[in-house]
């Protein structure tokens, strides 16, 4: 499972995540995962492959 919290971008996010869960997306493959990006609009590393690179370097 997993929880977004937040306005813009928000229900993306979720939606990434969900497709994630369902494809049983490993925390190395979304830590890897490229997305399109234009930086006036949005982040250029998105705040999963944040999260998830994060949680990579806690649990070592």
């Amino acid at each position: 499972g997993g929880q977004i919290i937040g306005t813009e971008g928000a229900s993306e996010r979720a939606n990434l995540l969900a497709l994630a869960i369902q494809k049983e997306t490993t925390i190395e493959e979304l830590a890897k995962s490229d997305y399109c990006y234009s930086p006036p609009i949005n982040d250029c590393i998105g705040p999963l492959v944040v999260t998830a690179e994060t949680l990579i370097r806690k649990l070592r």
